[in-house]
């Protein structure tokens, strides 16, 4: 399909995932991906057995984004009545950009910038509490990654205490530094483990 897929990027001679344009036809013609068996094999039946309402996807770096507009027209192809909602880094990163306009209006239902837990409570009228919720996994499959051995997400904060060096998108989306308390840290680390 002319895609170059690694471990830690995938690429096209022909597209670039700096043009919305590009992004687009990936979403249009997500049979030329080279994930798209394992969409619709593995994916489609879980979606199908779930039955969901919303399907949330965390897009985070440049690297995600061919793959992730595959999966979207998967998605909109096999479930036209489910809500699409894109977040994560990458898609704070367009959206607190002064230039940006949403070239995926009519491909996802929203476009979220930050945490998106806060985006998904204000959707069910739940306010969220203060602090930092305990992860659960339970639902994730932990021996379905690409490691040598069991890893756990955890954030320990949240923006950049530093916030000085150019490349980083957290001084671009002024997301504010917050820690977790060092307490609650090891009470959530040894409840996960």
């Amino acid at each position: 399909s002319g895609y170059n897929v690694g471990l830690g990027d995938c690429t096209h001679p022909k597209l670039s995932t700096a043009r919305s344009d590009d992004l687009l036809t990936c979403a249009d013609l997500p049979q030329t991906s080279p994930f798209y068996q394992y969409y619709i094999s593995e994916l489609v039946p879980q979606v199908e057995n779930l039955e969901p309402d919303v399907i949330g996807l965390s897009v985070n770096f440049l690297s995600q984004a061919f793959c992730s507009f595959a999966l979207i027209g998967v998605l909109k192809k096999y479930f036209p009545g489910v809500k699409l909602v894109f977040g994560g880094g990458l898609i704070t990163s367009w959206k607190r950009n002064s230039n940006w306009h949403n070239p995926f209006a009519g491909l996802v239902d929203a476009c979220v910038d930050g945490p998106g837990e806060t985006w998904f409570l204000d959707q069910i009228n739940t306010e969220q509490k203060d602090g930092f919720a305990t992860p659960d996994y339970d639902d994730l499959a932990s021996k379905n990654y690409l490691s040598p051995g069991f890893v756990l997400p955890y954030n320990t904060t949240c923006g950049c205490y530093w916030r000085k060096c150019n490349f980083c998108p957290e001084k671009a989306e002024e997301n504010p530094f917050q820690q977790i308390a060092h307490l609650k840290v090891l009470n959530d680390v040894a409840e996960l483990t």
